[in-house]
């Protein structure tokens, strides 16, 4: 038999001491001179109808019966009601912290409380009593907490909550798996940045805070306007979360929503619902078994955010079967109404940096056929955002670009650049009225540049050129004729049914200088008529004006001598016959521009 060491003796004696001390010592003999001292330090009359001490090894406990503590008369929201009003409170402090004089509270127990905390915005704290006017850092650190039938409102002015609590024992306690069976429902309610939330929380008997290690369970029902939110698992050390072990869920009808409880503003999207599970180890956050729907577009994949690293790193994979764009920007379809300042979502790519691959399988754009096989990589490091390659197949043909976006500037800087090649002509244009039609492969390129501190001043202030072609297709004799302003072809084909007419070649360039630019050449070149046209383009205004000159090949008694003026908004357009112009020489299709981009 091993005899017990000589420090292990004095401890056993000392815990021995202390504890049989404590219970039958009355510790209400410090009562009132602790009333007194409290009192003139805080300014505030301070009641307290019970004093006990106690020990669990060298730990002591301090409890206290019958609190009122009236509130700092400086209080504002909070104005009206006691400070705390306590049947019972406890205070379990971890001795050595005593000793160095850094006070942690290792427990803290309340009982039939009713407590209303409240931080102004220039740090003063109404809970400070020894030195109310200190506005400096924290001088306790509570690690636990057990509530039992008791209120707590807490209020933090800077940040803009304030948040009222009920805390009651359950019926029966819930078991859950292997954690702590589920004891304590918590009602809730207040606001965040004037958004308002309620709810209900389970938990086991004791919430953690901090550095304690220890998994309390959780389960959470919450709201904030039509926006709901579940929680349900583990959490260690609800101040930072060291660990994290939950499913999540939320819905609602948009995520602009969101905009009062997150820090950037989210576009007004369809309604939306998504499903993870959630964990966090050594500061790696870990969304796996995502599954999410905006509208009618889907989304799944696992993502990992490592908020440990020297710069916060964002890695992601997802997939969707079908994505339209308007569920999740509905503002994407062109629009003559100009965006107000206000309403234009700044870039900000700083706060982290990432790698996230998306794999679409059909992507809804509109004014586009379906794109297919929709392939995409983003890369962001430091404020610099490189999106390539981008992959789809489109109308029968390929597209391919990239995106180059570079935050550290001011204003930020983009790069643009988008080929396509073979896209069947018939499958981009819209049904077009009296059976007309029009076919053949459609190729070219878009290469813009631009500054600008939102989406709206990128696309604002874009500058470059792009162009289009089409060699071997057809048009129908119809719109043949109505390009050609010819009568008599328009009536022949309505009446015997003449054949498409095949196309030599069509073309289209755009030179673009702080968003707006000239459109030349224009040219449509059949079998029976060559079209020459120039313009104008106006991202700013998002409006358009097109000069159109047929010319026929053949002598034609019934054409008009007159010129196609096409003008209007993006999404809006107005045809008008005016006094024909020549347009000048615009070459062929393997003509080079006549305009250069300029640079």
């Amino acid at each position: 038999m091993t005899l017990p060491g000589r420090k292990t003796v004095v401890f056993i004696g000392v815990a021995a001491a202390l504890g049989t001390t404590a219970a039958v010592w009355d510790w209400n003999w410090f009562r009132t001179p602790l009333e007194n001292h409290l009192s003139e330090r805080s300014g505030r009359a301070i009641r307290i109808g019970d004093l006990h001490l106690s020990f669990t090894g060298l730990d002591p406990t301090v409890r206290l019966r019958q609190v009122h503590i009236p509130n700092a008369p400086w209080a504002r929201t909070t104005a009206g009601q006691p400070f705390a009003v306590v049947g019972e409170v406890s205070f379990t402090f971890a001795w050595r912290s005593l000793i160095e004089r850094r006070p942690v509270v290792s427990r803290l127990v309340l009982v039939d409380a009713d407590v209303a905390l409240e931080r102004r915005a220039d740090g003063l704290r109404n809970w400070r009593l020894r030195n109310p006017g200190d506005r400096g850092p924290g001088k306790f650190k509570f690690l636990r907490l057990e509530a039992r039938h008791s209120q707590l409102r807490f209020v933090h002015e800077a940040a803009g909550f304030d948040v009222r609590t009920a805390a009651e024992a359950l019926p029966a306690e819930v078991p859950v798996g292997n954690g702590a069976p589920l004891t304590t429902r918590i009602d809730f309610d207040g606001t965040f940045r004037d958004a308002r939330f309620a709810g209900t929380a389970t938990t086991s008997r004791v919430l953690t805070f901090l550095e304690t290690g220890e998994p309390f369970s959780l389960r959470v029902a919450a709201t904030s306007g039509k926006t709901r939110a579940e929680v349900d698992g583990q959490v260690t050390d609800l101040f930072k979360l060291t660990a994290v072990d939950t499913s999540l869920r939320v819905a609602g009808p948009s995520l602009a929503d969101l905009h009062g409880l997150l820090p950037h503003a989210w576009p007004d999207t369809a309604a939306y619902q998504a499903t993870a599970h959630l964990s966090k180890a050594e500061g790696l956050w870990t969304f796996t078994d995502l599954q999410a729907r905006v509208g009618r577009s889907d989304l799944a994949g696992e993502a990992r955010f490592n908020a440990s690293a020297d710069r916060p790193f964002l890695d992601a994979t997802l997939t969707s079967r079908t994505t339209h764009v308007t569920d999740l920007w509905p503002k994407a379809a062109p629009s003559a109404a100009p965006v107000a300042p206000a309403k234009r979502s700044r870039l900000d790519l700083r706060p982290f940096d990432g790698d996230v691959a998306v794999n679409v399988q059909t992507l809804h754009v509109p004014g586009l056929p379906p794109l297919a096989q929709v392939r995409a990589k983003a890369h962001l490091d430091d404020g610099l955002l490189d999106l390539t390659p981008v992959q789809a197949q489109l109308a029968g043909g390929h597209a391919q670009g990239l995106l180059v976006l570079d935050a550290r500037q001011q204003p930020p800087a983009a790069r643009v650049e988008l080929s396509w090649h073979n896209l069947r002509l018939e499958q981009l244009l819209p049904a077009l009225p009296d059976g007309g039609e029009a076919t053949g492969p459609v190729s070219g390129q878009v290469k813009l540049t631009s500054r600008g501190a939102t989406w709206h001043d990128l696309v604002a202030h874009a500058a470059g050129q792009g162009s289009a072609q089409l060699k071997g297709g057809r048009l129908s004799a119809a719109l043949d004729a109505k390009l050609a302003l010819n009568g008599g072809k328009l009536l022949r084909a309505k009446v015997g049914g003449a054949a498409d007419v095949p196309i030599h070649c069509a073309r289209v360039d755009v030179v673009l200088r702080d968003g707006r630019g000239d459109v030349f050449p224009l040219l449509l070149d059949t079998a029976q008529t060559r079209i020459d046209g120039r313009g104008q383009v106006d991202l700013r205004g998002q409006r358009f004006d097109l000069l159109l000159t047929p010319a026929p090949k053949q002598t034609a008694v019934l054409a008009l001598h007159q010129s196609i003026q096409v003008t209007g908004s993006f999404d809006d357009a107005r045809i008008a016959l005016v006094k024909a112009e020549a347009i000048g020489p615009a070459g062929g299709c393997d003509t080079a521009p006549a305009v250069k981009a300029s640079r």
